[in-house]
């Protein structure tokens, strides 16, 4: 006896509540806008932030193996 998905994949993908999505549900959008400027400066900042960070980093590792002068 051979057990098939199909009728459970008619179910779920052909059901017209498969088309709303929960987005639309929770009263948002199914797509993303095509303008989406957001994640971009999200990216930007998280960037900087890195950057920012390893240079900080590298600072003060090598401030802490220079040797003081000592006149």
């Amino acid at each position: 006896m051979a057990i098939t998905t199909a009728p459970i994949r008619a179910m779920l993908y052909d059901s017209p509540h498969a088309q709303e999505g929960l987005g639309q549900e929770l009263g948002g959008s199914v797509m993303a806008p095509q303008s989406d400027t957001s994640s971009l400066y999200v990216l930007v900042c998280s960037l900087a932030g890195t950057v920012v960070g390893l240079a900080a980093t590298w600072i003060v590792v090598a401030h802490s193996f220079v040797q003081p002068m000592v006149a």
